[in-house]
């Protein structure tokens, strides 16, 4: 980072002390930003250089009239030296201390506001698609529990990434496999021995005319779909009356 050549009078910095944590390359525009055009010298220091280097002999420095003020960027440090005992000194000496991490938990954070420090939090964030993991097969699971809430629910989830034909052709699949082992309860009617274990199960909970009546009603909305409703809207009604 190079210097930066101003009339003194121009700046005056209020803060002394910074923590900033998280993404590496947006705390180095941050710091440019805080930086820019201000009469300072910067150093960056890190773990190694407090051997040598102790934090009283940077913060005791008294900046005289044609002197400028020093900025000390620490580079991970925070866990390695004695923050309750050096931050006091930090946020009362002339020059500015940057304290630059990757994560920085909640003490440490409370030690810089206790010390008037200034924190930023650049972390980044992490955005989860909640229909990331929707599997829309899961609509025959609970049309054969006959789970009619978690159905409804499940096909609003459904609609926004299927179109209705697509939700369609799922659940006629799956009450199709329903009907089959409903009308062969001592046979598997060809199917794979885990579908035909699971809709063995589901068939209990419906009778072989009421099977009979859904996939008419299907049928029929397949055929009748934008003449007399949309697909969509009878879709949800078949969910409601299952």
């Amino acid at each position: 980072m190079g210097r930066a050549e101003v009339d003194r009078s121009y700046f005056k910095f209020i803060t002394m002390l910074y923590l900033f944590f998280g993404n590496k390359n947006k705390i180095k525009k941050e710091t440019e930003s805080l930086l820019q055009s201000r009469t300072v010298d910067v150093y960056h220091l890190y773990e190694e250089d407090f051997v040598e280097k102790s934090f009283f002999e940077l913060t005791s420095f008294q900046k005289g009239l044609f002197d400028d003020t020093k900025v000390y960027i620490i580079h991970e440090a925070s866990s390695h030296v004695p923050l309750k005992k050096i931050l006091p000194e930090c946020a009362s000496s002339e020059n500015i201390f940057i304290f630059s991490e990757e994560k920085a938990p909640k003490a440490t954070r409370e030690l810089f506001e206790k010390n008037n420090g200034e924190i930023k939090d650049f972390s980044e964030k992490i955005l989860q698609k909640k229909n990331e993991a929707f599997n829309i097969f899961s609509l025959t699971d609970l049309l054969g529990r006959r789970d009619k809430k978690a159905l409804w629910l499940s096909f609003q989830e459904a609609k926004k990434e299927s179109s209705p034909e697509e939700i369609h052709g799922v659940l006629w699949w799956g009450l199709k496999n329903l009907f089959l082992v409903k009308s062969s309860p001592t046979k598997n009617p060809g199917m794979s021995p885990y579908v035909y274990q699971k809709n063995l199960s589901f068939a209990k909970n419906f009778e072989e005319k009421e099977l009979l009546s859904l996939a008419d009603t299907l049928v029929r909305m397949f055929h009748e779909r934008d003449s007399v409703s949309s697909l969509e809207i009878e879709l949800e009604k078949f969910i409601l009356n299952i």
